[in-house]
């Protein structure tokens, strides 16, 4: 149940109506879960060999992993990558 309810979170929060405040008001372990899933979903599907097609949402994807507290070195590498913005021709 619980990990149904982080995925519908992540879901709606990839859709941007989240803030960071409201992934602060999870509880401990629905936050920390939340967390794991996205940045597994990152790492499986947002790496350098991933297609076009998933470009936003692995943008949208980064930028809300970097909203959780928890997001540190090895994740804001991770989400970095996401959110280089490709130079303008």
């Amino acid at each position: 149940m619980a990990l149904s309810v982080a995925i519908a979170i992540a879901v709606a929060a990839a859709s941007g109506s989240w803030k960071r405040r409201d992934v602060a008001r999870l509880p401990d372990d629905q936050r920390l879960a939340l967390y794991a899933r996205t940045i597994e979903e990152l790492r499986e599907f947002c790496g350098e060999r991933r297609p076009d097609a998933l470009r936003d949402h692995c943008r949208e994807l980064a930028s809300f992993a970097e909203g959780f507290t928890e997001c540190r070195n090895d994740c804001r590498a991770l989400t970095g990558k996401q959110l280089v913005r490709a130079p303008a021709r």
